[in-house]
Formats: C-alpha cells, sequence, structure tokens
C-alpha cells in the first residue's frame, strides 16, 4: 500500500528515530550516574563582596553530581555533598592517583550537617577553579588539603566548614610545597563560613612565591604553621639538614571577617622560616580593611609586611597587644583575653586591645565585647557602645571615654491635631536606660504650619507637619509625631473668640535650653510668666521680648529663671540664647575671646591646659593648629611619607601633620623640619587657614590688600604669607592688636587668638 514514495517515507522516518534515541543513549552515557539521581533543586547561599561588606543570596540550582566514594573526577559543573561521605584513595601506587582531580569551573555545594573527608588532597590541575559553597545553616564540612598545580587557579571559599591539616613539608590549602621555595597558588578568597588550615613545616594558607594572593572579606580563618607562614611563604624540611631557605610571602588582602593566624618559627603573615643558615621568607604584602579583625601571632614576625600601616584599617592583635587603627566597628563578639585551640594546640593571642587618641571603636548592637581577668582596654580614643561591654574583671583605662549610645527613642504621642495658636508638649525616653547622653534635638520638617522648642509643639496655620525628636549623640536614632492644624473657626470675633482683643505670645527656636511662657495669649495689661532652663552645661546669655513692630517689651526677673512682662496691645516674640558653660576661671564671660573659646572647646577642637584653666595667653604650637584642622575634618587616615626629621611617629600630632602635609596645608622650614612645638605666629597661621580653605574649595574671593595696608606694620608681613594675610584681614579673620593700628604678623599667636580666630572662620565659612 502507498507505493514507493510512501515505504521510503516510513524509512527515513525510521532511521530518523533510530538517529535520536542513539544520540540519547549517547548523552545519557556521558552523564555521571549520580548526577541522574539527583534527588530536587539544592539551595545553596551565595556570599559576595559590595566593595564594604559582604553580601548573601539564596540561590538554587537544578542539575549536580551527588558525591558518594567513587566521586575522584570532578569536572565542569555542580556537584553536591551530603550525608558522610569519604573518598579514600590512598592504597593508590601512583600518588596522583590519590587524589580527588578538579578541572574546568567546579561548584561544590556542602549540604548542612555533611561531612565530606577526602584522604589525600582535592587537586586543582592548571586553569582550573573550585567554589565551594555552605546552606543557610553554614554547618557543612569538607576535610581534606587542597593543593594547585600553578598559578592559574582559583579557589573561593563561600560557606560551609573546610578544614585542611598537613603533616609533613605540604601545604594545607594553597600550593605545592618543597623544600626550599614553597608552592603557589593563584587566587584565594574567603567570603565566609569557617576556615581551619594547619601545616608543620609547610604554609597553612599558601599565597606566596610572588605569585599568589588570598582575599579574606568574611568568615572565620583559623591558620597555624609550625616553621611555615600560617599565611604566606612556605616553610623548611630538610632529611638531611642541609642549608633552607624559607619561602617568600605573598599578597594578603583581609578585607573583613576574623582571623587567627600563628606560626611557631615563621611569621605568622609573611614568610616562612629559614634552617640550618638559610634565610627566612620575604615579607610579601599585607592590607588589611575596616571590618577586619586579626590575630597574629609569630616567630620571625606577627605580620612581617608593616609598610602600609599606616593604611590599615580594622583591629589588629600583634601578639598579646591590639589596636584600633582609623573608626573601626566590631562585627562579632570578642572575649579578652582569647586563645583559641587550632588542631589540639591551644594559643593564646592577646589580653590588650588598644583605641588611640585619633581612633575610634564601636559595638554595634548584637555585639558584645567581653573583658575577663588580666585584660585591659586602653581606650585614649572613645568606644562607641551600642551592643555590650562587660567587664568581667578586666580593666577599662579611660570610662569616660566610653559612650553608650542611644538604640531608641520613643515619644509620648505619635500625632496631635491642633488649631492655630495652641500648644501641647511632647515627651521622650531614650533607651538604653545606660544611653550617655539622654538628649534630643527637635526639628519641624514644616514650620509654617507647627514649631517645636524642646519639645513644646506650637501650631501656627492650617496644614500638616512632622515634628521629629533624634538623638543628640549622633547614634542616628529618632522617632516623629504627625501633627495637623486645623482651620480657625469663621465666626464670634476671630480664632481667638469674644470681644476683648487678645495677643499671641511665640516663641524663636533656641537651643541648649528650654523656654517655657504662660499663658501663650493674653488682653493688653495681663500678666505673662516666661522660664529659661538651660540644658546641663549651659547657661542663659540673653533673654529679649519685642512686639511684631520691633519695640522691646521689658522683662521682669523673679529669680530662678523666672521673668515677667506686661503684655502690649500687640504679639509678641521671646527670644532666648544660651551658651556654653566654660568650665576655665581664667576665661571671663566679657572677655573679648569668651565667645571663640567656648566656639572651639564646645567643637571639640580645643581643650584646657587644666581642668579648671584655658591659658588664654599661652602661645599656641604648630603641631596644635595642624591637629584643629585635622580634627574638624573627621581625623582622617592618611598615607602619605612625611620627610619631616623632628616628626617621629606614634606621637599625638603625627598623623595630624601627615595629613596637613599630604593635603599641602603645612610644607616646614624647607630644612626637613616642621617645627611641632614651635610657636605659630599670626602669620603662619594665616597661612595654614588660607591653604586648608583651598583644600576645603571654600570662597576666598573676599581678601582684598585694603584691609591689610590700614595697617602700620603692613610691610612686616613675610612675601610667603603676603597672600594670606590680605585675605584674613579683607575678611575679618585677624584684627589689630594692641591700640589696632598694628598687625604684629611676626607675633606670636596666643591660645585667645587662635580660638577668636577660628570662631571667625567659622561664622565666615559654616559648612567647616
Amino acid at each position: 500500500m502507498g507505493g514507493p514514495a510512501a515505504r521510503n517515507s516510513r524509512k527515513d522516518m525510521r532511521q530518523k528515530l533510530l538517529s535520536v534515541v542513539t544520540c540519547l543513549a549517547l548523552c545519557l552515557t556521558l552523564l555521571p550516574a549520580a548526577a541522574l539521581a539527583a534527588d530536587g533543586p539544592v539551595t545553596y547561599l551565595q556570599r559576595g563582596w559590595n566593595g564594604s561588606a559582604v553580601t548573601e543570596e539564596l540561590r538554587t540550582v537544578e542539575t549536580y553530581t551527588t558525591i558518594d566514594s567513587g566521586t575522584t573526577q570532578w569536572s565542569d559543573g555542580w556537584y553536591v555533598a551530603s550525608g558522610q561521605v569519604t573518598i579514600d584513595r590512598s592504597g593508590e601506587p601512583d600518588p596522583d592517583d590519590r587524589c580527588v582531580s578538579v578541572t574546568g569551573d567546579v561548584y561544590l555545594i556542602l549540604a548542612d550537617a555533611c561531612v565530606l573527608t577526602i584522604k589525600a588532597a582535592i587537586n586543582l590541575e592548571q586553569g582550573a577553579s573550585l567554589t565551594i559553597y555552605g546552606q543557610s545553616g553554614d554547618s557543612g564540612e569538607l576535610n581534606a588539603l587542597i593543593a594547585s598545580e600553578g598559578i592559574a587557579t582559583s579557589l573561593t571559599l563561600c560557606g560551609g566548614n573546610v578544614s585542611a591539616t598537613a603533616d609533613t613539608i605540604d601545604c594545607a590549602i594553597g600550593g605545592t610545597v618543597d623544600e626550599n621555595s614553597g608552592g603557589y597558588i593563584g587566587n584565594l578568597s574567603i567570603y565566609g563560613g569557617a576556615v581551619t588550615a594547619t601545616s608543620d613545616s609547610g604554609v597553612a594558607i599558601f599565597t606566596g612565591k610572588g605569585y599568589g594572593s588570598v582575599n579574606i572579606y568574611g568568615g572565620t580563618v583559623f591558620a597555624a604553621s609550625t616553621f611555615g607562614a600560617a599565611i604566606g611563604g612556605g616553610g623548611t624540611f630538610s632529611m638531611d639538614n642541609s642549608i633552607c631557605n624559607g619561602g617568600d610571602g605573598g599578597t594578603a588582602n583581609i578585607r573583613g571577617g576574623t582571623v587567627f593566624a600563628t606560626s611557631t618559627a615563621g611569621a605568622a603573615i609573611g614568610g616562612g622560616s629559614g634552617a640550618n643558615g638559610g634565610s627566612d621568607g620575604g615579607p610579601g604584602s599585607c592590607s588589611i580593611g575596616p571590618g577586619a579583625l586579626v590575630f597574629a601571632s609569630g616567630g620571625l614576625a606577627d605580620i612581617q609586611d608593616t609598610s602600609q600601616q599606616d593604611a590599615w584599617q580594622g583591629t589588629v592583635f600583634q601578639g598579646e597587644s591590639g589596636q584600633v587603627y582609623g573608626g573601626t566597628v566590631l562585627t562579632s563578639d570578642l572575649t579578652l583575653p582569647i586563645s583559641k585551640t587550632i588542631s589540639s594546640t591551644t594559643h593564646t593571642f592577646a589580653d590588650t586591645i588598644t583605641v588611640g587618641q585619633d581612633q575610634s571603636l564601636t559595638i554595634p548592637q548584637g555585639v558584645t565585647l567581653t573583658l575577663e581577668d588580666g585584660s585591659t582596654l586602653d581606650n585614649t580614643g572613645p568606644v562607641f557602645i551600642y551592643g555590650s561591654l562587660i567587664e568581667a574583671g578586666g580593666t577599662v583605662t579611660n570610662p569616660g571615654n566610653l559612650r553608650y549610645m542611644a538604640t531608641g527613642v520613643t515619644l509620648d504621642k505619635t500625632s496631635l491635631t491642633l488649631a492655630p495658636g495652641e500648644t501641647a508638649e511632647l515627651t521622650y525616653a531614650i533607651t538604653p536606660d545606660t544611653a550617655t547622653d539622654k538628649r534630643v534635638t527637635w526639628s519641624s520638617d514644616n514650620q509654617a504650619v507647627a514649631t517645636v522648642a524642646d519639645g513644646v509643639v506650637t501650631a501656627v496655620a492650617p496644614g500638616s507637619a512632622t515634628i521629629t525628636a533624634t538623638a543628640a549623640d549622633g547614634s542616628g536614632t529618632t522617632a516623629s509625631c504627625a501633627v495637623t492644624v486645623t482651620a480657625p473657626p469663621s465666626s464670634g470675633g476671630g480664632w481667638w473668640g469674644g470681644s476683648t482683643p487678645v495677643y499671641a505670645v511665640s516663641l524663636a527656636d533656641a537651643e541648649h535650653g528650654v523656654v517655657t511662657v504662660t499663658p501663650r495669649s493674653a488682653a493688653k495689661g495681663g500678666t505673662v510668666t516666661v522660664t529659661a532652663t538651660p540644658h546641663q552645661g549651659y547657661e542663659l546669655a540673653s533673654l529679649t521680648a519685642a512686639t511684631s513692630k520691633g519695640t522691646e517689651v521689658e522683662l521682669i526677673h523673679q529669680g530662678d529663671g523666672s521673668y515677667t512682662f506686661s503684655m502690649p496691645a500687640d504679639d509678641v516674640t521671646v527670644s532666648a540664647v544660651f551658651r556654653l558653660t566654660l568650665p576655665f576661671a581664667d576665661v571671663p564671660n566679657d572677655a573679648w575671646y569668651a565667645d571663640g573659646v567656648r566656639y572651639i572647646y564646645g567643637r571639640g577642637l580645643m581643650t584646657g591646659t587644666a581642668a579648671d584653666a584655658f591659658d588664654p595667653q599661652l602661645t599656641t604650637s604648630r603641631a596644635m593648629v595642624a591637629a584643629i584642622l585635622w580634627r574638624s575634618v573627621g581625623s582622617p587616615q592618611a598615607s602619605y611619607a612625611m620627610d619631616f626629621a623632628d616628626v617621629p611617629l606614634g606621637q599625638w600630632y603625627t598623623e595630624a601633620i601627615r595629613w596637613a602635609a599630604r593635603d599641602g596645608i603645612v610644607s616646614g622650614y624647607g630644612n626637613g623640619a616642621f617645627g611641632p612645638g614651635d610657636p605659630i605666629t599670626r602669620e603662619q597661621l594665616a597661612v595654614m587657614l588660607y591653604r586648608y580653605a583651598q583644600d576645603r574649595g571654600y570662597d576666598l574671593s573676599n581678601g582684598t590688600d585694603s584691609g591689610l595696608t590700614s595697617y602700620t606694620d603692613a610691610d612686616d608681613v613675610s612675601p610667603w604669607a603676603l597672600q594670606a594675610m590680605e585675605w584674613a584681614c579683607g575678611a575679618g579673620l585677624i584684627t589689630g592688636t594692641g591700640d589696632g593700628s598694628t598687625l604684629s604678623p611676626q607675633g606670636e599667636a596666643t591660645r585667645s587668638q587662635a580660638a577668636a580666630l577660628l570662631m571667625r572662620f567659622g561664622q565666615a565659612y559654616p559648612d567647616w
């Protein structure tokens, strides 16, 4: 039936079907048997780095190979280990056959609660990459050495618990190690989980030979070696006592996480130890970022490369003492003295942590710093505590520098409805009760509708406004109240009602104190009481009352901060100014420089020479002015090599002068000296401020020579200071001395003069 054409068509169809079946069968034989048995999708935790913190994202993979005891060839694709799996090929005669071989790009997921043990090693072939993930619990385990066949390899650890122990000269994680020079790896990145690596004569985590790098962004890393570095170069081992050289350290970039590194003879981070007259390994390089917590203890060195130490951030313990670098945030619980057991050996890392004068340590919510017996927190700089500090027998050298921060602000009302002219008071609470500063600042986002002064809300005109209370300690914690002001009634003699005119009393915004008025409206001749209460540390500087036409209203002092006035036939505005109470007996309130001292002292830029003395006539040093300007921009860490022979490391002014020199604000005397203790002259002070203003991009167009030439000694200004002095005089920053006719450019600037000049500078440039 159908004839020759139909028969040929059926034959072609049978041949095509046979080809498809054959192809499918061939494809199935190429897939690992375990892959075909994959039981549904598997989740894993992807971690990465956004430039400042580790990111996390839960992802899913559906096609993978399930690892069993015979899975020894890992090639491009996904692999999942679950349950208890041991791969033991230790009986193979060829050492290469004892290892699990990795080729191509391999991704391994350690399922929660799994234990994958590889008796020999995982060997990354040239050009291979291996990425290891954990699941949401990060409880999966991998026990294996991880070796490398060359520099074009990549190992990424995103989670799980990875342990590697080398008993001889081998490297635990990173590369082959020989007796003289160490091995190498391309790139090792750690984003999370826990990594434990130990080696006897080799290196625990290898970065050396000038090729490799280890980049630690998160997680916890434990690395220990006897002769090699914990992180860095290979160690030495010789059966015949021949000369052996230690391996050089490579590149270690520690951006975050917690790192414990210890080596008995080598560097904790750096090079390995030489033997029998051989040389020690070179340091490599080490950089440390703000999220890192590093504990390093080594025989050759704790951290061998300190060339980048000025740029380090984070908390770094070398030996038994720790140092905070920059503004550091503690990212995990820490108990001092700290000891860790690595491969059955207990290592004591540190019992002291130092926060320098220009550094700070932050303990965030959910994190605890515990000081046990024998430990010390040496805190010349501030410690900001959002979490917990437990003093369990340890010592805090400067309790006054512990700042317990606000973590919450609450208001007694979250909404208000008022008519124009009405007032309501908001009360607030700060948590925790141990907060050092329990003050708040008040603000209104629509002062045309409602204003606020020390919690008293005044309705101005119909509309909506949000009143916000912000913790004054800089924590940024806030609470808000929504205010609705309704329209006034349209009858009955205006919104005040009645036939007798009634006039309103309003309060101008005041800082650092509370002003109350009773009543807030009155007929002509009525008595109004004003009470002005300064905040702690402040005092009332002035209190005035004026009508809407600007006529002053007499205030009668009744004592105890209370004043009264008789209501005129006009609305009245009451204005109060509170000022900082100075602790200095030698700064009278009416002194010409008193406001300058308040300004500079209140901003924390200058302190007294004693608890109750400012010494206004004492000269100001060059280092002091550099430190003031440095503090005004947040005490930044500057990476700059100074060439001033008289500015040693570790002094209170060192980093300030480094920053000022880098930014061109100071240049020294030109002979290699800066003269940090030399009194600063008035023209030197003008030059430093001028260069600082240039560096900050301020407008310098208001300086002209007309201000300078009015002084009889204008010719005494040094040529190099002429432009700066013209600017300072034209801007009103520097005024005359004596009877006002002289400038005294070579005269030494006193502390009172410096305070007044800096106040004028701040008034001229409010952004300062």
